[in-house]
C-alpha cells in the first residue's frame, strides 16, 4: 500500500524537503520548487503579497492579498510562465489563475 505524502506547509518542512533534494535524497515536486523559488520567480515585491497555492493540470493557482496585487500578478503572468518553463520544463505550468484572499468583513455599526 502506498502512503501519500502531504505537501509541506511550514517553512521548516519545506526546508527539510529542499535539504533532501540537495543531498540527493529525492527530487522536489514542481509545487515545492515553485514555493522555494517564489521570490526569484515573481520578484520580492509580488512575493510579499502573494503565495503559490497549488498546481492543477498545469494551472498554477496563486493567492494575492488585494485586487491591486491581483492586477500586478496578471501583468506578470507571461513572464512567470516563461520563467517556470525555463526552470522546470515546458509542460509544468501552462497557465496562472489569480485569487484574491478573502478578508473578514467589518461592520461599522458602533
Amino acid at each position: 500500500m502506498l502512503v501519500k505524502r502531504e505537501r509541506p506547509t511550514s517553512p521548516l518542512a519545506l526546508s527539510v524537503e529542499v535539504l533532501r533534494h540537495q543531498l540527493g535524497l529525492g527530487a522536489l515536486s514542481i509545487e515545492q520548487a515553485v514555493a522555494t523559488d517564489w521570490s526569484e520567480l515573481v520578484g520580492d515585491g509580488l512575493a510579499s503579497v502573494s503565495e503559490p497555492l497549488q498546481i492543477l493540470r498545469g494551472e498554477l493557482v496563486v493567492e494575492v492579498q488585494s485586487p491591486t496585487a491581483a492586477e500586478a500578478m496578471k501583468w506578470a503572468t507571461d513572464r512567470l510562465i516563461a520563467e517556470c518553463a525555463a526552470r522546470y520544463g515546458p509542460h509544468g505550468i501552462t497557465a496562472v489563475r489569480v485569487k484574491v484572499r478573502a478578508t473578514p468583513r467589518r461592520d461599522n455599526f458602533s
